[in-house]
């Protein structure tokens, strides 16, 4: 059972997505983001993320001329491209390709039965816990962290940005 959770994309925009996904061509779309209202975008859709509670569609944007993801739910209208403009390979997308490790650590702050509990739900070794995310996921990956304590509300993980490293392919 899933409670409270976020609305389902609409079903022709999912099935233009994964048309494009499979037959590698651009799409216009119409998309809501979070500081303005509905835009049409041009786009080269990569692939299908599901983060946080929700699907983003990767893509390459010529609108913003860069690599973006978009909520699904948030994408209003999609359809093929009637443009010339090539669809990008997935390879090209160095941010997803590129793979970091970040380091989060208990919160010292939080009663030491909490931190106990974040000791046996998470591979914590010498006190830090370790996750490979790549680039393009990071940011994700830091907010999954950020989660306070209902009681205390203090946060349940300390980002501990001076371990951040990139890794080698």
């Amino acid at each position: 059972e899933l409670i409270g959770g976020p609305n389902k994309p609409n079903f022709k925009v999912v099935q233009q997505i994964a048309k494009a996904l499979k037959y590698n061509y651009c799409l216009e779309i119409d998309y809501q983001s979070r500081k303005s209202l509905s835009e049409k975008r041009l786009i080269s859709p990569c692939r299908l993320v599901y983060v946080l509670n929700r699907y983003h569609l990767r893509a390459y944007s010529y609108t913003s001329t860069g690599w973006r993801d978009f909520v699904l739910t948030r994408i209003l209208k999609a359809s093929k491209s009637d443009s010339k403009i090539p669809w990008i390979e997935p390879s090209k997308d160095s941010d997803w390709s590129k793979k970091v490790e970040l380091t989060f650590a208990p919160n010292p702050e939080l009663p030491s039965d909490i931190v106990e509990t974040l000791e046996m739900d998470y591979p914590i070794e010498n006190g830090e816990l370790k996750v490979i995310t790549n680039l393009a996921n990071e940011i994700y990956a830091e907010r999954r962290f950020s989660v306070r304590d209902l009681e205390s509300d203090k946060r349940h993980w300390i980002h501990l940005d001076n371990k951040r490293r990139l890794l080698k392919d």
